[in-house]
């Protein structure tokens, strides 16, 4: 039994928005600039779980509606895309 993985299309903007969270991190930490980032590693520090909870949800759902602008984007530019 073997699988294939499919080759998708996807656009690098929803992958770049993630990876831009996590440099947002490493870039306030150097900085020490006082944003999201350094509220995620101070509270992570001091194992504030809830906060940590908050910050996870925020991604997630940030990156989910970045991937779901993409799919719909693609749909009005790209011809060959029909959604029926």
């Amino acid at each position: 039994m073997s699988f294939e993985m499919r080759s998708s299309r996807s656009s690098p903007f929803p992958r770049s928005s993630s990876a831009r969270s996590c440099g947002a991190i490493v870039t306030e930490t150097i900085f020490t600039l006082d944003g999201m980032g350094y509220f995620f590693i101070t509270r992570l520090q001091t194992n504030d779980v809830y906060s940590v909870m908050a910050y996870v949800m925020i991604v997630a759902i940030t990156v989910i509606l970045f991937n779901l602008l993409a799919d719909i984007l693609y749909g009005f530019l790209d011809p060959r895309i029909r959604y029926d």
